[in-house]
């Protein structure tokens, strides 16, 4: 009997860190049916990302200079760069990701395909929030609308990752029949018990445990950037009771703005910035309200473990936040960047004692996800 030959997938994504696209390329690389599929992933950078791949035997591929910020000449060398691991590696699929990665990777596939005489392949875009979303000038946006556009011409097929972006994608003459919705989607994970959630955090945010106890605990879990909108949050706790604490867990380029607006404020001991912990959300446990005041995001798989963790959630109103929302009746939607809403919001969870609700949506699940994502493969 003649084995059929796995298909190679190569998977490409901006940076190395662990923010969203990269836990979606993590999941997808790792879960795939390993006697139909080959993963390998291509990135910029030395990060966590590589070592979780490496760690679970999974090839990696460094693209050099490919890096979030844009600069024309390094842009020239990172699309070569992938040109050639395009006629070196030859995969079957290359499934680009985000916004750089996904125009570079798509017009290299392209490139390479015009040129190839044996060897075709197909690109798959995914789309985790477009960035024409974000709170830009006029301009700004008009050009990110125009580059995505482009990217979804390239592309073979576009997968979104919320109806929301779905919806935006309506405008891209010549590319929304190529366009498939599949939602992020966790495991299953386990949570720490309340108690120790509490100890842990106390601890890291160096409060008295008793004081901790006593304190009506928010918490935030994210990278520290300006489309996270934290200073919205951060905000929103002058006009909360005293017994009220913020608790950020994470890190990034955002950090030290942060600080400086916690000290105008006055919170130094009502807000704790306590860095980057892995495995955070097993620590939902320990908090009373999970808050996410984003300025943009695309199906923020946090929001996702919070709805898990079975605790109340307020959030942006923005992107697919509200289609993960609207699953739980304990939490509530808050206009973007309106610090004075956000504590209206957590004041009315806390007078009306809220509760999340006890089941989990299938669609938001990590086995969804993988399955219909590979339907797209075959």
């Amino acid at each position: 009997m003649q084995t059929v030959p796995k298909k190679k997938i190569l998977y490409i994504v901006t940076k190395s860190n662990f923010g969203g696209a990269q836990r979606y390329v993590f999941d997808l690389a790792t879960h795939l049916d390993t006697s139909t599929y080959t993963p390998i992933v291509a990135f910029g950078g030395q990060g966590t990302l590589k070592e979780k791949l490496e760690h679970n035997h999974i090839r990696t591929i460094s693209i050099p200079k490919l890096e979030r910020d844009i600069h024309l000449f390094k842009e020239f060398s990172v699309l070569r760069s992938l040109y050639q691991l395009y006629k070196r590696e030859q995969p079957d699929i290359v499934h680009v990701n985000s916004s750089k990665s996904g125009g570079l990777g798509a017009l290299a596939g392209r490139l390479y395909n015009l040129t190839s005489k044996e060897h075709t392949m197909r690109i798959i875009f995914t789309a985790h929030g477009w960035p024409f979303k974000e709170r830009v000038s006029f301009i700004k946006k008009l050009i990110r609308f125009i580059l995505s556009w482009i990217t979804t011409i390239f592309a073979h097929a576009i997968i979104v990752v919320s109806k929301d972006d779905r919806h935006r994608a309506r405008f891209f003459i010549g590319a929304r029949h190529k366009i498939h919705h599949i939602y992020n989607g966790i495991a299953p994970y386990t949570l720490h018990t309340p108690e120790q959630a509490q100890e842990i955090i106390s601890k890291y945010a160096h409060i008295p445990l008793s004081e901790y106890k006593k304190s009506t605990c928010i918490i935030s879990i994210g990278e520290l950037t300006k489309n996270k909108g934290f200073r919205y949050g951060i905000t929103a706790l002058t006009t909360l009771p005293k017994d009220f604490i913020y608790i950020i867990i994470g890190d990034g380029e955002d950090r030290e703005r942060l600080e400086q607006h916690i000290r105008k404020q006055g919170l130094q001991n009502r807000v704790f910035m306590i860095g980057y912990i892995r495995d955070a959300s097993t620590l939902l446990s320990g908090a009373d309200i999970f808050l996410l005041p984003s300025e943009k995001e695309g199906l923020p798989y946090v929001l996702l473990e919070a709805l898990y963790a079975h605790i109340p959630m307020v959030a942006s109103h923005i992107g697919g936040i509200p289609e993960i929302l609207k699953e739980d009746s304990g939490s509530t939607l808050a206009p973007v960047g309106d610090p004075s809403a956000i504590a209206h919001a957590i004041k009315e969870i806390v007078r009306t004692h809220k509760k999340q609700n006890t089941s989990f949506p299938p669609q938001f699940t990590l086995t969804h996800m993988c399955h219909s994502t590979e339907a797209l493969y075959r």
